[in-house]
């Protein structure tokens, strides 16, 4: 008797649950809609192009450049040893304005690189917030589904009070967590219209998805590539150009008469103070690294296990449809299944995106604002 009052509640009521496809059909077609939406690289060049930073750094170049040339001018030789104070000072200068330029330059680049790296990241997030926003919109639709069948069925004396207390309490809270996703939504979009010079009503589609794919770095080699990636770090370069004026200072150092503040071995302790300072640097960049690529071959290690669980619930959706077409199951109880499966799907997504996040952080630590 109950079984076929649920089967009533429940072709009277489909309608108001999932009016389009199934939700891998669902996902297919956004995807087909997306292809003529905003794909990665037209996002970063459009942030690229907007980002007034770099428009104010290629100026700093400009005069860098000018001063530098500049300062060239005055330099008659290059001094080796302890030298008069007017080619001390010319020399030095030059070798400090060519390393201010060179700074700025690659400062420059550092720059692009953390835009290119806030677009994905932004672009990675709003990705997430849709895919949730839509699961907790179906979450909700379920859980109303649930209630009217729930309604139904205490209308008939079949339903204790609590049980519907409880229907209508998930209900609630499916709503008020629906709501929450529409907020993040709007702020995910905010967040990346802002990244790349868009209007903060502007609603972006999405052209692409990341494919996963493992890390290119063997732990036989990290160490050889951890040390690569130190050395290309633009802070780890600044630091190592002060060692280079240190030494310089040293080198060419001749205390003027009359002037004792200063002594030759006080240079070498500036010497000893910049390489200190270097090193300490370099080891915790390279700790940062090792810790990145442990983080990103955990998530490498249960990516199976979490496709394996994709592949249990598309069957166990499979199975829960056939057993619905033979009358054995409920629509109600199909939807239960898609909603697993989606809801499955959506993690298995956030894995990789903060996948390929860790990875452009172990490659360019310094556009992540790592050191």
């Amino acid at each position: 008797m109950l079984r076929k009052i649920i089967s009533m509640a429940l072709i009277l009521l489909a309608g108001l649950f999932f009016a389009g496809a199934p939700a891998v059909a669902a996902e297919t077609e956004a995807s087909g809609e997306a292809e003529s939406g905003l794909t990665i690289e037209e996002a970063v060049n459009m942030a690229l192009e907007y980002n007034k930073d770099l428009k104010s750094q290629k100026i700093d170049i400009e005069k860098s450049q000018e001063i530098r040339d500049l300062t060239s001018n005055a330099v008659q030789f290059i001094p080796t040893s302890p030298t008069t104070d007017a080619a001390y000072n010319a020399y030095m200068g030059l070798v400090q304005a060519d390393i201010s330029l060179q700074m700025l330059k690659k400062s420059r680049s550092t720059t692009e690189d953390q835009i290119a790296y806030s677009v994905l990241r932004t672009y990675l997030d709003l990705l997430g917030a849709l895919e949730n926003y839509d699961y907790q919109q179906k979450t909700m639709e379920y859980e109303q589904l649930s209630l009217n069948i729930a309604r139904v069925t205490y209308g008939v004396g079949m339903l204790s009070d609590l049980a519907l207390e409880q229907a209508n309490a998930k209900f609630k809270a499916a709503q008020a967590t629906a709501a929450g996703a529409e907020v993040s939504l709007t702020g995910a979009y905010q967040n990346f219209n802002k990244t790349v010079g868009l209007s903060p009503e502007a609603r972006p589609e999405l052209a692409e998805r990341p494919e996963y794919s493992t890390i290119d770095v063997l732990a036989e080699n990290l160490e050889a590539e951890i040390g690569r990636v130190v050395q290309l770090n633009p802070q780890i370069w600044q630091l190592d150009q002060q060692v280079t004026l240190a030494h310089l200072n040293w080198v060419l150092y001749e205390p003027s008469s009359g002037n004792s503040s200063q002594s030759s071995y006080t240079k070498t302790l500036d010497i000893d103070k910049a390489e200190l300072s270097a090193d300490k640097a370099r080891i915790s960049a390279k700790e940062a690294l090792r810790s990145v690529y442990n983080s990103v071959r955990q998530l490498e290690e249960s990516y199976p296990a979490q496709l394996e669980s994709i592949k249990t619930l598309e069957s166990n959706l499979r199975l829960t449809q056939v057993r619905y077409d033979l009358g054995m199951a409920t629509k109600s109880e199909v939807k239960k299944a898609e909603l697993d499966l989606l809801n499955q799907q959506k993690s298995l997504n956030s894995s990789i995106y903060q996948h390929e996040l860790l990875k452009i952080t172990f490659s360019k630590p310094w556009a992540a604002g790592g050191a």
